[in-house]
C-alpha cells in the first residue's frame, strides 16, 4: 500500500513538474520573464508559482493546462518555487499555488490557491483590459 501512495505521488509530480508541456512554459529566473513579458507586451501573462510536492498544486495543474489550451491569446507561464525562488519572493509569493496575472511590465493581480473558478474568471477578467 505504502509503495502504491509513493508511485502515485512521484507518478503525479513528474507530470506536474514537466519543462513545457502544452502551451504552459516553466520558467525559473526573472531574466526569463522579463524576455516574455517584453515580447508579449500586449498579452496577458499568467504566472503559476508551484511546488512539486504539494497537493493543491498537483490538483489545479490539469486545469491550468486545460485553461492554455482554451486561451491561445494568454501566456501561461508556471515557476518552480524551489528552482525559482527568487522569483517567488520577487512577487510576494507566501503560499502554492499562487496565480499573478502580468500585463507589459504591470502586476494585475495576484491569486493564492488553487481554485478554479477564481482562476477562470480571473482570466477572462484580464484577458481582455488594457
Amino acid at each position: 500500500m505504502t509503495f502504491m501512495l509513493i508511485l502515485l505521488l512521484h507518478t503525479a509530480s513528474q507530470r506536474y513538474s514537466s519543462k513545457k508541456s502544452g502551451g504552459v512554459k516553466e520558467i525559473s529566473s526573472k531574466a526569463e520573464l522579463k524576455k516574455i513579458t517584453k515580447k508579449n507586451r500586449d498579452k496577458l501573462i499568467v504566472v503559476d508559482f508551484f511546488l512539486t510536492y504539494c497537493p493543491p498544486c498537483q490538483r489545479i495543474a490539469p486545469v491550468y493546462e486545460s485553461l492554455a489550451a482554451e486561451n491561445p491569446n494568454v501566456v501561461f507561464l508556471k515557476v518552480n518555487g524551489q528552482q525559482g525562488g527568487e522569483l517567488a519572493r520577487s512577487y510576494g509569493v507566501r503560499g502554492y499555488p499562487t496565480f499573478v496575472f502580468l500585463k507589459g511590465s504591470r502586476t494585475l493581480d495576484t491569486k493564492p490557491g488553487a481554485n478554479e473558478w477564481t482562476l477562470r474568471q480571473a482570466i477572462k477578467d484580464y484577458a481582455g483590459s488594457d
